[in-house]
């Protein structure tokens, strides 16, 4: 039975390509454009991984990662960045610090995705 991981980015094309490359590792996906509804998504289905950008309106992934944290404190946390007004690592050593799993850097390669989900 396949895996299922959400994929967490407001950029409709970013959130699209990871998630074809998670279908090509195995994966069943879905797809959240906000961070707002991660929680209400979480709920209803039983993810193995969470892939989250840091960078996006209205909920960071910064507070994304907080919540599902307490939340699910044992799901897979993958957080992604690019970077934006701040370069992408102090983001990515931020999510770190609360509770990421694996951090990746826009751009990452197929490989370095199939190694952070495990």
């Amino acid at each position: 039975m396949p895996r299922l991981a959400c994929v967490v980015d407001d950029d409709d094309g970013v959130r699209k390509t990871i998630a074809l490359n998670l279908q090509e590792l195995g994966f069943d996906t879905v797809e959240v454009a906000d961070g707002r509804r991660v929680a209400e998504v979480l709920s209803r289905h039983p993810v193995d991984v969470l892939l989250v950008d840091m960078i996006m309106p209205d909920k960071d992934g910064i507070e994304v990662i907080r919540d599902v944290r307490e939340a699910w404190p044992d799901l897979r946390i993958v957080a992604v960045s690019g970077g934006g007004a701040i370069d992408a690592s102090l983001y990515l050593q931020l999510a770190s610090h609360i509770g990421a799993d694996v951090c990746l850097s826009k751009p990452f390669s197929h490989a370095n995705l199939q190694a952070a989900v495990g």
